[in-house]
């Protein structure tokens, strides 16, 4: 299914009640149903998702709803109903999704962000002559306390409006704004990021490395294997769970890089022994060649295969 959202996060819980009430002073609203359920992020380890302003969303309860959305939520949005819990892009069935995500995701796995419980509230919108003008969900993005209740952390309005009624939806987001500024990060998708201990954009594979211009060669070569060595560490959980192929792929990057800056910036340290290194980065790249190598020729191997005259391909299944 494809159809528009407006959507705004709000952090303060009465503010919710406020806009529900200026709501009813204008318009008709109707409740249709309520229902709590189980929503997750996925995004890919390097954020591809969340790079290219798109959320990817999992509702659980007595059916699974994906749904792909604009961060911050206003614009298209797919939305599809499918089980299981998908990792790579063959895994998704043919639809909307796959189609949109496809070149975004490429050979990466889709991990999940952080998870949520949600109250949700469905209402429609009429005006005075009962036309209906829009559906409108109150979500109430739950948290448990210690002894086990549920309490409301944040609540997201979303708006879906009918053809023809989305100057209606973007004066109730003007409604919105006044009764709760909009604020940065206001997309729902922050908050379980930061209830999971997490926050969006931690890893990138890029020279994204922080120097400053009063740094000494010393401290500047000093910032950048460290910030090298992070890159290392953090793909090797995915190397030795095999998730997908770029966190060897990122790996051996990070090492080749290493090794070039420590052979190649000379003179910065006096007493230090450049050849352990270069030993060890060495190693590193000849012990993980292999894998790489047969990681490509897996990923080439489909398009290789059609290269083939039909008579043969049967032979390499």
């Amino acid at each position: 299914m494809k159809a528009l959202l407006f959507q705004r996060a709000l952090k303060k819980y009465g503010s919710a009640n406020r806009f529900i009430a200026k709501v009813r002073q204008k318009y008709i609203l109707k409740p249709l149903w309520k229902d709590q359920l189980s929503r997750s992020f996925y995004d890919s380890f390097d954020w591809r998702l969340f790079r290219e302003n798109l959320v990817l969303e999992h509702d659980s309860n007595q059916q699974d709803f994906w749904e792909l959305r604009p961060l911050g939520g206003n614009g298209r949005f797919l939305r599809q109903a499918f089980a299981g819990e998908p990792v790579f892009l063959e895994d998704l069935p043919h639809g909307p999704i796959r189609e949109a995500l496809a070149p975004v995701l490429g050979v990466r796995a889709l991990l999940k962000s952080g998870s949520t419980e949600i109250a949700v509230r469905c209402y429609e919108l009429r005006d005075e002559l009962d036309k209906i003008l829009l559906r409108m969900e109150r979500e109430n993005y739950l948290y448990t306390d210690t002894g086990g209740g549920l309490h409301t952390a944040m609540v997201n309005i979303r708006l879906f409006p009918y053809r023809g009624y989305e100057k209606t939806a973007e004066k109730l987001l003007r409604m919105l704004d006044k009764v709760e500024a909009a604020v940065e990060e206001a997309d729902p998708l922050h908050y379980v990021l930061h209830q999971s201990g997490r926050r969006a954009l931690d890893y990138s594979s890029k020279l994204n490395i922080p120097l400053t211009a009063d740094q000494t060669m010393g401290q500047a070569l000093t910032t950048a294997l460290l910030f090298l060595l992070d890159i290392l560490e953090r793909n090797i959980d995915g190397i030795l769970a095999d998730t997908d192929s770029e966190f060897l792929h990122d790996f051996r990057i990070a090492g080749r890089r290493s090794r070039s800056l420590i052979t190649q910036v000379k003179n910065i340290f006096p007493t230090f022994d450049e050849l352990p290194f270069k030993a060890a980065f060495s190693q590193l790249s000849v012990r993980t060649s292999e894998n790489r190598d047969l990681d490509v020729f897996l990923h080439e191997f489909p398009h290789k295969k059609d290269l083939l005259p039909e008579s043969m391909r049967q032979d390499l299944d």
